[in-house]
């Protein structure tokens, strides 16, 4: 019994690279939104007056009232580097078959060379 054909193998690496390439996409998009989000409600708690007796106090009530927002940021960054982390997967599968492609070419056409030069 024979398993997928290579251009069944060769189709199904593109699409799951396509996938990866557009869930990246996605994630880095979701990723700078929530940075955003965070800078804009720590620019806001700044520009109001963060309490504190100093700067510490200060810091420590910032991180306190954007807790969410700092949450959300890193859930999205760790989503990020997952879906680069399967793009990069995915990039090497699709290379690793057009590599074993590019290496059967090369033996055809070694066989090709050997009898042409026989006769």
């Amino acid at each position: 019994m024979t398993g997928p054909s290579f251009a069944d193998r060769l189709q199904t690496a593109l699409s799951e690279l396509t996938r990866a390439r557009d869930e990246l996409a996605r994630a880095a998009i979701t990723a700078a939104e929530v940075k955003f989000e965070l800078d804009v409600k720590e620019a806001t708690f700044q520009a109001a007056g963060v309490e504190g007796g100093n700067e510490a106090q200060r810091k420590a009530n910032l991180l306190l009232q954007c807790q969410e927002e700092r949450a959300a940021a890193l859930a999205a960054e760790t989503g990020l580097k997952h879906a680069q982390r399967d793009f990069d997967i995915a990039e090497a599968a699709f290379s690793a078959l057009k590599y074993e492609l590019r290496a059967q070419e090369l033996a055809v056409r070694s066989i090709e060379l050997r009898s042409a030069a026989r006769m």
